[in-house]
C-alpha cells in the first residue's frame, strides 16, 4: 500500500458495494460486479500499487499474476469475468 493509500483495493471495493465484510464480494450479483467495474475505470491505475491489484485478481477472479505494471493490472481487472453471482 502506498503511503498516500488509506484503504486496500479490496476494502474500497468492498466499500463500494455495501458489503459489510470483505468476503460479501464474492457473492455479489452481476450488476453490481458491473457498478464495481465502473467505479475501478474512474480511478487511475497508480492510486493502488501493483500487490493490490494482483491480490484483487486473485480474490475476485481466480488469477494469479506476475505482472508488476498498475495500468495492465487495472485492465486485466476490468476485462476480466468476475465471480459473481
Amino acid at each position: 500500500m502506498s503511503t498516500n493509500q488509506l484503504i486496500s483495493l479490496l476494502d474500497f471495493l468492498a466499500n463500494k458495494a455495501g458489503c459489510m465484510y470483505l468476503s460479501d464480494l464474492r457473492s455479489i450479483n452481476s450488476t453490481e460486479c458491473r457498478m464495481l467495474k465502473r467505479c475501478i475505470e474512474e480511478i487511475s491505475a497508480d492510486q493502488f500499487v501493483a500487490r493490490e491489484w494482483q491480490d484483487a485478481l486473485e480474490y475476485l477472479v481466480d488469477t494469479k499474476t506476475e505482472e508488476t505494471n498498475p495500468n495492465i493490472l487495472k485492465s486485466q481487472f476490468t476485462e476480466a469475468p468476475w465471480n459473481c453471482r
